[in-house]
């Protein structure tokens, strides 16, 4: 539920930006706060320090869907930069974020010519295209409960700081139906420990 990557965390908090470019720093978000806009012009790449935020489109008809919930090390902005678009999503900060940002021409630069970053780069797409492929294939293919069940069993931990209309957002259901689920699971004892 909550994405990861432990590889650009660490590039990151041992870069010392040798090549001294101009648009790279930290910078902070308290909850509530976008990191991203939707419908903006994509100028920077952030890399999540600490904290967890939220992905997700706002649909036309004032409905959200929760793409996913990124914690230390994701990368977020990276699309819209190197495919020079403007941003298709928001992020919010759940918890207060820290970030690593790096603005779009730098962010091209390192592409180009830090070694390996590309191929970390290159990963990370892949992880996050891999992992959504698996969930919107649980999703249509498994009823509500199944996935409830799943979740929390995989993300225990976690699942307490996410509101129902987070999580209904992110299983792609209603809060109605995430209600009505819960309650049938909690009547059937459904929940496993």
């Amino acid at each position: 539920m909550i994405r990861t990557n432990n590889e650009l965390l660490d590039f990151f908090s041992q870069w010392d930006n040798p090549e001294g470019y101009k648009t790279f720093g930290e910078k902070q978000f308290d909850p509530g706060q976008k990191l991203i806009v939707q419908g903006m012009e994509g100028r920077f790449v952030h890399i999540i320090k600490e904290g967890i935020a939220k992905c997700y489109v706002s649909e036309e008809n004032g409905k959200e869907f929760v793409q996913e919930f990124f914690g230390a090390g994701e990368l977020l902005g990276e699309i819209e930069v190197l495919n020079d678009t403007s941003t298709f999503s928001n992020v919010m900060a759940i918890t207060t974020v820290t970030t690593y940002y790096i603005g779009k021409d730098d962010f091209c630069a390192m592409m180009k010519s830090v070694q390996g970053f590309n191929l970390m780069v290159s990963r990370a797409l892949a992880a996050k295209l891999r992992d959504s492929a698996i969930r919107t294939s649980r999703q249509q293919t498994y009823p509500t409960a199944h996935n409830l069940n799943k979740l929390s069993q995989l993300f225990s931990k976690e699942t307490g700081m996410f509101s129902k209309k987070d999580i209904a957002d992110y299983l792609g259901v209603t809060l109605r139906s995430l209600n009505r689920t819960l309650k049938q699971m909690e009547q059937m004892d459904l929940f496993k420990e």
